[in-house]
């Protein structure tokens, strides 16, 4: 029993080697942050995420139609209709949501006192935001620590984060 425990600790300390390799050989698009581990009450938790999920999550689908309507351009093809429908409705048109796969991540997660500014909020390929959500939970469970490393968006000139980091364009679309 013993040895079994340890060998499941030694195996989640191995994948979260391999995950810090995998994001740090991602250094022009991401960056690591620490942030203290807290604990936030549960009800204000799921206050937030379910403020996310009624009108947050739409807000930033809308600002970026407009503010980064170059980038979503460039990395998902939207055109103008693309980009008006998003803006109007705040999520993507249908027949190009079924054609990539991403999510809305909170930078600063809200556990470790994240909240749902659209400055705290990044555009992630899906596989990249299941491997950052795995990699702050093995920290969680393998280190005893009261630091976080958090991975998130490079800064930019004016200090802010990237909303839409440039990951390679296969990364967003279903394979």
């Amino acid at each position: 029993m013993i040895l079994n425990k340890q060998n499941k600790e030694q195996k989640r300390r191995v994948r979260l080697h391999e995950l810090e390799e995998l994001f740090a050989s991602l250094s022009e698009v991401v960056q690591f942050t620490e942030y203290p581990i807290c604990k936030l009450p549960p009800e204000r938790v799921k206050g937030l995420r379910d403020e996310f999920e009624q009108s947050i999550r739409s807000d930033f689908y809308k600002a970026l139609a407009v503010e980064e309507s170059h980038t979503l351009r460039r990395i998902l093809d939207l055109d103008d209709y693309d980009l008006g429908f998003t803006q109007a409705q705040g999520f993507l048109p249908p027949e190009i949501a079924r054609r990539i796969d991403l999510n809305v991540d909170h930078i600063r997660p809200i556990p470790l006192n994240g909240d749902n500014s659209l400055g705290n909020l990044a555009l992630l390929p899906k596989k990249i935001n299941n491997l950052k959500n795995t990699f702050e939970d093995l920290q969680r469970s393998c280190l005893n620590a009261s630091l976080i490393r958090v991975v998130t968006p490079k800064l930019k000139e004016d200090g802010t984060f990237h909303r839409i980091p440039i990951f390679p364009r296969e990364w967003y679309y279903i394979s």
